[in-house]
């Protein structure tokens, strides 16, 4: 086995060979066994396209943690205005808590890389949930799955990451 096949794709360096420098100027004795350089994909340079994906999906996450963390965060808060929300749309005691807990522990979650489109697919969860309960109660709903779905595509855009966090280790041999 390999060592390239115990790495994962996504952080496997490019293997970069000068084909313009002429074989006696290489410094390998016009052999023709140029020196190969391992170079880190950053260091190379991304496509235009690869440099959006990964600033969209940053973006994406950033305001996704940020508005679960503060909504979180405010469910929390000596008000009693999600408390009473919460009993009107038939919930029990402190389940508001339950959500607010879970909204902040999920938009921090989504800062670690490996866990990210873990944490995206719980908040997926809770706007639909949060869709259902203001659709049965007439209330306004797109918004709940506007959320929803920008959480499904950073869950869909990370999804890569959490490939490799349940790939089996090997030992090198």
């Amino acid at each position: 086995m390999s060592v390239w096949s115990q790495i994962p794709r996504p952080h496997r360096p490019r293997l970069l060979r000068s084909s313009r420098v002429p074989l006696k100027q290489r410094g390998d004795g016009g052999t023709g066994l140029a020196a190969v350089a391992y170079v880190e994909p950053t260091e190379v340079g991304m496509s235009v396209a690869a440099k959006a994906k990964t600033t969209g999906m940053w973006m994406l996450t950033i305001l996704l943690c940020v508005m679960f963390a503060l909504a979180g965060s405010v469910k929390f808060d000596s008000s009693e205005i999600w408390p009473r929300m919460f009993s009107e749309w038939g919930y029990p005691d402190g389940f508001v808590y339950v959500i607010g807990g879970i909204e902040v522990i999920a938009a921090l979650v989504l800062l670690i890389p490996a866990l990210a489109a873990y944490a995206a697919m719980v908040i997926a969860v809770l706007m639909f949930g949060a869709a259902t309960t203001h659709l049965l109660h007439d209330q306004m709903f797109m918004l709940d799955v506007v959320i929803m779905l920008l959480a499904l595509l950073l869950a869909w855009v990370r999804r890569p990451s959490t490939r490799a966090l349940g790939a089996p280790v090997q030992s090198a041999s």
